[in-house]
């Protein structure tokens, strides 16, 4: 039965106050160490799709620059995953060579004539005197018909 004091209101017994308060608090720690559990999850999820993103922009940036993707694993973690960043990377480490470019010759440049062989002016060669010309033993008579077949104007 339960007690009253002076009042009349009933007395709660301190014993079972304390057991409910320390449900209440045993339900909120099982609340929080979920909650903890799902974060540390969402952040293991979010790490490995950031990992993945960096390594494909890694791997396409190589392929950018013309490198190798075991590169990849060589690549400072910390460093941009840009074409630039790579290039400038793996040209400081020696992976690959850049070779500055050549400026233009200008538009009228000379070009020698050799006799017997088309200028490059429009005309193309036969496939006959395209064996001729590479034939001839003349270096200068050789190149001139290699440039023209690398360009196309051998007619077969």
């Amino acid at each position: 039965m339960p007690e009253f004091d002076d009042d009349g209101n009933p007395i709660e017994d301190p014993v079972k106050q304390q057991r409910e308060h320390i449900d209440e608090l045993e339900n909120q720690l099982k609340a929080a160490r979920k909650a903890e559990k799902e974060r540390d999850e969402l952040k293991a999820q979010l790490d490995e799709v950031r990992s993945r993103e960096r390594q494909a922009q890694l791997t396409a940036a190589l392929a950018e620059v013309g490198g190798k993707p075991g590169w990849a694993s060589f690549y400072p973690p910390d460093a941009e995953a840009t074409a630039e960043a790579v290039k400038a990377w793996a040209t400081e480490k020696e992976l690959i060579v850049t070779v500055p470019a050549e400026p233009e010759p200008p538009a009228a440049a000379w070009s020698p004539t050799i006799a017997g062989v088309p200028s490059s002016g429009g005309q193309n060669l036969t496939y006959d005197q395209y064996v001729i010309e590479v034939t001839s033993g003349d270096p200068l008579r050789v190149g001139k018909a290699l440039e023209l077949s690398r360009a196309g104007r051998v007619e077969r």
